[in-house]
């Protein structure tokens, strides 16, 4: 009997699949006929070929089960099924008319199917039940109790049943895409050809032959893990969209997961409502462990493959098993978006950096709403430009300038004067989220939970970020802090024994490129080439109050002044130098952006900070002798006028420093041929002095070709020089020297030889008294004496000389004496 039973059910399945192609066969034509249909139909329709799937199982595979016994409830499963297809196929009869029906019937059967709505919504609840009926699980058994406790009447569902819900094609997507997508298509095309490529093209009849997953036989070679990983604000998570709604990815994938990747917490949540969604209400899970295993089973269980996008992983301190979440069957596929580095160890990594500036300049006009104007396009470069081709603050700015219905071409004065409020805020609807601020402070709270350590890291990517952003040689910076006396306090993390430790910066250095908040470009000779994106840099100066930003800038440049003034300052190498000159262009230049922003900040904090101010001061003329001797003539010029009018205006002209200030001036507009204004400023100074001679000044006459008047000027100099601070004080040594050359110019030979001889003598004299007292010549780490290089100078004046009389031995010897003192120094 039970053999003739499991006859009768296997033929019944077979007839009920046959059921369920007609009704699929004439919706589908219907709808090939560019036809709609009511939305609740669409939903039954796609329900149709799991029930078909489900049938196709039940023909044959429970025959076993009804021998044993379990005929019944297979019987009574099959019989509920083909009443709800039996009245779907009289609904679809009903109120679809056919093809060629004429415009009155398709009318009136449009019309009946609104009123039919609930039955329709009912039979598409009935058909969802019976699919998870006969798919639950992969044992009969348990199939067989669940449907003989539903024949007997009860009207809850068995202790701890789960019933299967129909997979969709999505589960969690989130809705923030933009609307329009920009550019990226390097990335897209790398990141959906390694969805896509291992795999060859689908099986039509897969669904129905012998081949399980529609996978060629090198499909399931290795696991298909992409990690798109880039700094935050690369638009990772739009890309991200941009791929799971990518024709060929939806065609590739049954089932498309996305999973907010921010903690194990969102991760667990998400698999939760996962759990949800893919059963039926009324299942109940033992725990949150049963939920998270149900959708891993889930897909694991999927015919075709899966892809699961775990977006956000950037904590990987507090959040390292990620794996566990991830398919074991090697046709899923998985895509992980992180802004830390080590995330890439996880699989295959794809990077993400900025994008080009002809992308950056289309996505400005898109998020602006304009059409790109030609007059518009330069503006619209520097401010990409300045951005960093950065989407996201691309995308406030386009968001801002738009909002605030300004000229593009005014946005540049917007943005230096409010660029904090500008980086700050988002519109009320808002597809990324956040703002590019916002996502790099969870960058920084990833790096520690405590709050005092993250603070002293603060301070030293600001300290980095205020010498310079491009390329930041860690190892002279950690030569110019190991100069100091006294470390600054967010140095503590960075000392051992109260004495600078590079390999704890080292440490902090690769933490924070983890995170990609620097990026380190090179390790070479046991120290780093670092760069901070120059947003970034942007967001370090922005995100704290601007007085607190002076203040760094200032201690900035008395660190940098520190290490010129000293041993290792004054014998640096050309590469040093060029190191250092970058340092101060970059502090000097946020110093005149935090006036430029709040002029009435800076002028309240000299008036309240004199001692500070006064180390300013003296800080920034330590600089114009640096850049003065570096030839940087314009800039140090710039620079001396602004200290000059600082201390005029706080302790007039006639103040130590304003004096200083004013002769490197003078010195800096002789060297530019500005000669008016030298003289001036050098006449203003003897007023002040009440001196008659000025060296600098006769030197500025030589320049001009004045060499009487310089001669004149040098006599006066050198007798209140020798009368003053003695012979062989190096000034007076100078200006002797100097008097020696100008009379060489003037081709006076033999006037000219005897000077440049008592330079001779003064200089060997003053070689003796230093190598007495304190050794000069010998010791390294000493500053170069300036009357060596007079020295130097008095032996090429001779060679000239001789070369003009044509005793050239003499000349040769005086050449060569010139060159080994210059090697010397």
């Amino acid at each position: 009997m039970a053999e003739v039973a499991a006859f009768s059910t296997a033929v019944s399945a077979v007839d009920l699949l046959a059921l369920a192609g007609k009704i699929l066969k004439r919706y589908h034509d219907y709808v090939a006929s560019g036809h709609r249909v009511p939305k609740n139909l669409q939903s039954v329709a796609n329900q149709i070929p799991f029930l078909r799937e489900s049938l196709r199982q039940h023909a044959e595979a429970e025959q076993a089960a009804l021998s044993s016994g379990n005929f019944a409830a297979t019987a009574f499963l099959l019989a509920e099924c083909q009443t709800y297809l039996t009245r779907l196929q009289n609904f679809i009869d009903e109120l679809i008319p056919d093809p060629g029906a004429n415009r009155l019937v398709k009318i009136r059967k449009a019309i009946k199917s609104v009123r039919k709505e609930d039955e329709l919504k009912q039979i598409q609840s009935e058909l969802a039940q019976q699919i998870s009926a006969l798919t639950y699980g992969n044992s009969v058994s348990t199939l067989s109790k669940v449907s003989a406790h539903r024949c007997i009447g009860h009207a809850e569902e068995a202790s701890g049943a789960i019933h299967n819900a129909p997979l969709k094609s999505t589960y969690g997507l989130p809705t923030t895409k933009v609307s329009k997508f920009i550019g990226r298509q390097d990335v897209l095309n790398d990141i959906i050809n390694y969805l896509i490529k291992p795999y060859s093209a689908l099986d039509p009849s897969s669904s129905c032959g012998d081949r399980d997953n529609g996978l060629s036989k090198s499909a399931a070679a290795s696991r298909t893990i992409a990690v798109l990983q880039g700094m935050g604000g690369q638009g990772k998570t739009q890309i991200g969209l941009e791929v799971c709604e990518n024709f060929q990815v939806q065609h590739r994938f049954k089932v498309i997961l996305w999973i907010n990747a921010r903690s194990e917490d969102s991760v667990v949540h998400a698999f939760e409502r996962f759990a949800q969604q893919m059963s039926q209400k009324g299942s109940h899970f033992s725990d949150t462990e049963a939920k998270i295993d149900y959708v891993l089973q889930r897909i694991e269980e999927s015919r075709r493959p899966c892809l699961l996008m775990f977006d956000n992983y950037d904590d990987l301190e507090n959040f390292k098993d990620i794996r566990r979440y991830f398919p074991t069957e090697k046709k899923h596929a998985v895509i992980v978006t992180s802004r830390h580095e080590d995330s890439v160890y996880l699989g295959d990594a794809i990077l993400v950096s900025a994008m080009s500036s002809s992308e950056a300049v289309t996505l400005l006009f898109e998020r602006i709403g304009q059409a790109q104007k030609a007059e518009d396009f330069k503006t619209a470069e520097i401010i990409v430009g300045r951005l960093g081709c950065l989407p996201l603050a691309i995308s406030q700015a386009g968001a801002y300038i738009k909002s605030m219905k300004i000229p593009t071409g005014d946005f540049m004065n917007h943005y230096n004067e409010r660029a904090s409020s500008i980086l700050r805020q988002v519109p009320s609807i808002w597809e990324y989220g956040i703002s590019i601020f916002a996502t790099w402070e969870l960058s920084m709270e990833q790096y520690s939970k405590d709050a005092i350590e993250r603070d002293h890291i603060d301070q030293m990517l600001l300290f980095c970020a205020i010498l310079h952003h491009e390329v930041l040689d860690e190892n002279f910076l950690s030569h110019m802090l190991e100069s100091l006396q006294d470390l600054p306090l967010w140095t503590k993390p960075f000392q051992t024994g109260n004495k600078w430790d590079t390999s704890k910066f080292q440490q902090a250095i690769s933490r924070l490129g983890r995170l990609s908040l620097i990026q380190i470009l090179t390790f070479k000779a046991n120290h780093f080439d670092i760069s901070i994106h120059p947003m970034i840099s942007e967001w370090l100066k922005l995100r704290i109050a601007p007085s607190t930003l002076l203040v760094n800038i200032v201690n900035a440049i008395a660190i940098v002044t520190c290490f010129i003034q000293s041993g290792s300052g004054r014998k640096m190498s050309f590469e040093c130098k060029r190191e250092i000159k970058s340092y101060v262009f970059s502090c000097l230049r946020d110093l005149d952006m935090v006036e430029g922003r709040d002029r009435e900040l800076l002028q309240d904090w000299k008036t309240a900070h004199p001692t500070n101010l006064g180390q300013l001061v003296s800080s920034k003329l330590v600089i114009a002798d640096f850049m003065f001797e570096n030839s940087y003539y314009s800039f140090t010029s710039s620079l001396l006028e602004g200290v000059l009018h600082v201390c005029e205006q706080r302790d007039g002209f006639d103040s130590p420093q304003a004096r200083e200030a004013a002769q490197k001036l003078a010195n800096c507009y002789t060297q530019l041929k500005r000669y008016g204004d030298a003289e001036n400023m050098y006449h203003r100074l003897l007023a002040i002095t009440g001196e008659e001679g000025s060296c600098e000044l006769a030197d500025c006459y030589t320049a001009q070709g004045r060499f009487q008047a310089a001669e004149d000027m040098y006599l006066k100099a050198l007798a209140r020089l020798e009368n003053g601070p003695g012979t062989t004080h190096p000034d007076t040594i100078h200006c002797l020297s100097q008097l020696g050359i100008c009379r060489q110019q003037q081709s006076s030979s033999s006037n000219a030889e005897q000077v440049l001889r008592e330079v001779l003598r003064r200089t060997e004299e003053k070689n003796i008294q230093e190598s007495e007292s304190q050794g000069v010549l010998t010791r390294g780490e000493s500053a170069i004496p300036s009357w060596l290089i007079d020295r130097a100078e008095a032996f090429r004046g001779l060679a000239l000389i001789y070369s003009e009389r044509e005793d050239y031995p003499n000349a040769e010897d005086m050449f060569c004496n010139s060159m080994t003192v210059y090697e010397q120094v």
